[in-house]
């Protein structure tokens, strides 16, 4: 299955994606990634995928800011024709006209929604538990990607609780070996088409949890 990589930031699950995809990795034979596309210039992924040896010619880096942002994600979708692009720490929404075209997935973990990534996830989840008293596992997962921030059903997901000892780059640090293998669990799961999607539970449970939640978000 062929698919193009989106990111955003140091491009670690990127290149776990790559040494994956090497033989006798877990995605070998099954899916390829036929280009890379960067919302900036200057993100650490670029370079370690170019570390890696993959093609400079089919690294694109195209701004969420740039006016012309829609038409030219669709231009580099379009000439590589993916059967799905993996959203690997990509920060900005696609748009809805990329999605009508083209079938994605994500990565995501704990709360979701615009400007909720990194450690500010970890931080979010951890205070709104310590606020109501009660624990819950950070979710880890795959996930489809729909039309709003982190509203698509669920391919694959882990749970893992934060440790009362761990501060928040720790948890980041442990979480984050979780989260390569998560993705690549799901990329093998679609490729194989061997899913059903689930809806992701929220951890705010009732109308005064959910207002807590949004506070602190």
């Amino acid at each position: 299955m062929k698919f193009i990589n989106l990111i955003s930031g140091s491009g670690s699950t990127n290149l776990k994606i790559f040494e994956e995809e090497k033989f006798g990795g877990a995605l070998y034979g099954l899916t390829e990634t036929l280009a890379i596309i960067s919302s900036g210039s200057n993100v650490k992924g670029i370079d370690k995928a170019k570390s890696i040896g993959f093609p400079v010619n089919h690294i694109h880096i195209i701004n969420p800011k740039d006016v012309l942002f829609e038409p030219k994600l669709l231009n580099v979708f379009n000439e590589y024709k993916p059967d799905y692009f993996h959203q690997l720490g990509w920060i900005p929404k696609t748009p809805q006209k990329v999605l009508e075209k083209y079938s994605g997935i994500n990565q995501h973990l704990g709360p979701g929604g615009n400007f909720m990534y990194g450690e500010r996830r970890i931080f979010s989840h951890a205070l709104f538990c310590s606020v109501i008293g009660k624990k819950y596992p950070v979710p880890i997962f795959c996930q489809l990607v729909g039309s709003d921030y982190d509203e698509g059903d669920m391919v694959y997901c882990k749970y893992e609780y934060i440790h009362d000892n761990e501060s928040l780059q720790d948890v980041a640090g442990r979480l984050l070996e979780i989260e390569h293998r998560v993705q690549v669990v799901g990329r093998s799961k679609i490729a194989r088409n061997d899913y059903c999607g689930i809806s992701i539970s929220k951890i705010s449970r009732n109308k005064v949890a959910d207002e807590i939640f949004e506070h602190i978000r």
